[in-house]
């Protein structure tokens, strides 16, 4: 049984999906050209909970994303995305 959520059945999809419940053809879990994942690099210590520290945060964040992008659309890959640290 899966929880409400604001997606509905579609975003009850994509939970079970997330949890490998939820029975899809090879190409979704295995796709053409493969997948590229990466390890974001953070500062070793976390800056103080401010409202500018996130935005430096997520700043960094998001740009290492973007080059992960470029390099998985090079390559003919799906880029899996890291979770997301907050400094909040």
């Amino acid at each position: 049984h899966t929880t409400f959520q604001y997606g509905g059945a579609s975003g009850k999809r994509h939970r079970l999906r997330e949890a490998m419940l939820w029975h899809d053809g090879d190409s979704y879990y295995n796709p053409p050209g493969g997948m590229l994942m990466y390890t974001p690099s953070l500062p070793p210590l976390r800056p103080a909970a401010t409202p500018a520290a996130h935005v430096a945060l997520m700043t960094l964040q998001l740009r290492q994303i973007r080059a992960a992008l470029v390099v998985a659309h090079a390559l003919g890959r799906r880029l899996i995305l890291p979770p997301l640290t907050c400094a909040l």
